[in-house]
């Protein structure tokens, strides 16, 4: 057996107020990418500095454990991180689900309820790739635990790792080499071939120019980060420290540059960027390692001087709970319900955060640390603990269960059946709903990810019963989109496409509506070839499926009618830019179904854009100030209501037109 090479380093390893600052500029990077996206374009990536840094930290002590009890406790390194995590995690959770109850319409329950669950027992990622959630999302109301998929993995890997460092333990005990440096050089080689394979899986995976939502919330893609901190706490550990003149000049001028470098990613990298997601990570994780090192080691820099400020090591040594608080600030107050914009509601969500973070820091977090250091020193039973943390945690679910049970609301009517008998009789005019998440709204649909299963009519149920077809994300191109490079197919879940042809049969409707916008402002791939929006071959495109779909609607005896959705407005200021687009798109696809309904006689339009819009300024608020478009685009339930009168209007004045085959088009628009 070759003798064990001692290990050099000290083995301690106590707290560095220089990864407290690196943490709390961590903290900061991303608060500003949630608070102001525009600002700091790449704050996300301050989650790849926690992953590093818990890499480093966890397995920095797992070592130092093992140096002096040459053993590993798992029991009590898990209780250790349940003492950390879960009180506050368990107290943000809860508090955001009741704010949700009091707040948030009932449709959105079944969805925060599964994103609560998942929350609780830290697979909230694997939840997120599960229900095809984008993490860069751009309409619709927000769900306040979104940001618990870092926390989700990160907690993954304090379950699977020790248990992963106790299997290379008792192989080194079968082959009599159980030592701290044999312990640490095979961890080592664990970590970079597990940050091999982990880079390895998210370049094969990526696919340029789309969405790369799964790759970004995967633990498999994700864990690289934090494997190169294992890395580097055993290279910490192996390495000596070395005091030459040469090598003392050279960290001071990495630390600078490196530190650069690190902002200049916060400040200029995207998160659909290809780049990223082909080594950028690895790239962007491997920096951050250098600077921790640089900040271990007993050479000074001028980034020590830099991350020992009172306000970053402050910051760091709360991170935990500003991260855990800022989302749900960034959820629950929105210009729509505070009536603020810009620096007003950044500074209003800055002081919820600070305010939440230092009551869960007061109230939560010191008190349970304090009993527990108490608990230790009296040596109290374990089960006391574990009976604790198991109530807690069955308290909060039978909570999150409770507070999102979904509210049946009177009138809804469920997608998956008309509302009335298939037998033709007289009463209310019939009208069959087919388009996007806009036109659902329109007619009285809540607009909730995932899409609610029912709606509830804003129509006269007397004067119109309206069978709500409409689809998230349905256009009425149904080829491969794209939009600002990145490529998508929208509506998954609308293919194969609906059939028409059995709803109509069974619902015999008096008129088919269509309206969709969105999706269908986009460049369109056909036959391997990309069509751009707005060019005479994607006009004659689109023209040509308004015509494809009026004869289809012909053949099974109905009537089409377009809906021109309204332009776009009062977007929140996060989405100022998706605002500026759609305001030069909208437009023209309007002016196309104008184009259509007016070359075909027996199409109709009802044009929203001409009643609630005026010069491209479209109305934001109803006689009682209660806003049309919560996000800009889509209806609330008062912007629901403010169009019904119109709606039922134009129905039944299209409706009695049916068996007239020629007429003028021109008073349907007005």
């Amino acid at each position: 057996m070759e003798p064990e090479v001692e290990v050099t380093k000290p083995l301690t390893f106590g707290r560095h107020r220089a990864l407290d600052g690196l943490r709390g500029v961590a903290v900061a990077a991303v608060v500003l990418y949630h608070f102001a996206p525009d600002l700091l374009p790449g704050g996300f990536l301050g989650v790849d500095v926690f992953f590093v840094l818990s890499g480093f930290l966890i397995t920095s002590l797992i070592l130092h454990e093992f140096a002096v009890s040459r053993s590993l406790s798992l029991r009590g390194f898990w209780t250790r991180r349940v003492r950390r995590l879960l009180p506050a995690s368990l107290a943000m959770i809860a508090v955001s689900v009741a704010l949700a109850w009091w707040l948030e319409p009932s449709s959105s329950r079944p969805a925060l309820r599964t994103q609560s669950m998942a929350s609780l027992f830290y697979v909230n990622n694997w939840s997120a790739i599960a229900s095809g959630n984008s993490y860069e999302g751009r309409f619709g109301r927000e769900l306040p635990l979104t940001h618990f998929w870092s926390l989700a993995i990160e907690e993954q890997f304090y379950l699977l790792f020790p248990v992963a460092i106790l299997l290379i333990v008792l192989v080194l005990r079968r082959l009599n080499r159980v030592s701290l440096p044999a312990l640490t050089r095979s961890i080592l080689i664990f970590a970079v071939l597990g940050t091999v394979a982990s880079a390895t899986f998210m370049a094969a995976m990526h696919q340029p120019h789309r969405d790369p939502s799964r790759l970004y919330f995967g633990t498999e893609t994700r864990v690289q980060a934090i494997l190169i901190g294992v890395a580097l706490a055993c290279l910490n550990l192996l390495l000596p420290a070395h005091d030459s003149g040469r090598r003392r000049r050279l960290p001071p001028l990495l630390a600078i540059a490196l530190l650069i470098l690190l902002f200049a990613s916060f400040r200029f990298a995207g998160f659909r960027q290809d780049w990223l997601y082909n080594g950028g990570f690895l790239a962007i994780s491997s920096l951050v390692a250098v600077l921790i090192w640089l900040l271990v080691r007993p050479q000074q820099t001028p980034l020590q001087f830099v991350l020992h400020h009172t306000w970053l090591v402050g910051l760091g040594l709360v991170s935990y709970g500003v991260y855990l608080w800022h989302w749900p600030a960034r959820v629950f107050l929105t210009t729509e319900r505070t009536g603020l914009d810009g620096m007003a509601l950044f500074s209003l969500r800055i002081l919820a955060t600070a305010v939440a973070t230092g009551l869960s820091l007061i109230v939560i977090e010191r008190p349970f640390r304090h009993a527990a250091s108490a608990q230790e020193r009296k040596r109290s039973p374990r089960v006391r603990q574990s009976a604790l943390a198991a109530g807690s945690l069955l308290g909060v679910v039978l909570l999150c269960i409770c507070l999102t049970i979904p509210e049946e609301q009177p009138g809804s009517q469920s997608v998956a059946s008309p509302p009335l008998a298939a037998a033709k009789i007289d009463g209310p005019i019939r009208v069959y709903l087919i388009g996007d998440s806009v036109a659902w709204t329109i007619a009285g649909g809540r607009f909730a990810i995932p899409q609610p299963s029912a709606a509830v009519s804003s129509l006269d149920p007397s004067r119109v019963a309206i069978w709500n077809r409409a689809r998230f994300g349905l256009s009425l191109l149904r080829w491969p989109k794209r939009t600002d490079t990145t490529e998508t197919n929208d509506c998954p879940s609308c293919d194969p496409v609906l059939d028409y042809a059995s709803d109509i049969g069974l619902f015999q409707p008096d008129l088919v509506v269509h309206s969709s916008s969105l999706f269908d402002t986009y460049d369109v791939r056909v036959d391997g070839e990309w069509v751009t929006f707005g060019s005479e071959q994607f006009d004659e495109i689109y023209l040509g499926a308004l015509e494809d779909l009026r004869v289809k609607m012909e053949t099974l005896g109905t009537r089409l009618v377009l809906m021109a959705q309204p332009l776009p407005g009062n977007y929140p200021t996060d989405w100022r830019k998706q605002f500026e687009r759609d305001s030069d798109t909208f437009p023209h696809l309007n002016d196309l179904q104008r184009r259509f309904a007016a070359d075909h006689p027996d199409v109709g339009l009802i044009d929203l854009e001409a009643a609630i819009c005026s010069k491209q300024l479209c109305s934001i608020n109803d006689a009682s100030g209660e806003l049309l478009r919560g996000d800009g685009l889509h209806f609330t339930e008062a912007g629901a209501t403010f169009v019904a009168p119109l709606l039922t209007e134009k129905f039944e004045s299209l409706a009695a037109r049916v068996t007239q085959p020629s007429f003028s088009n021109a008073d349907q628009t007005r």
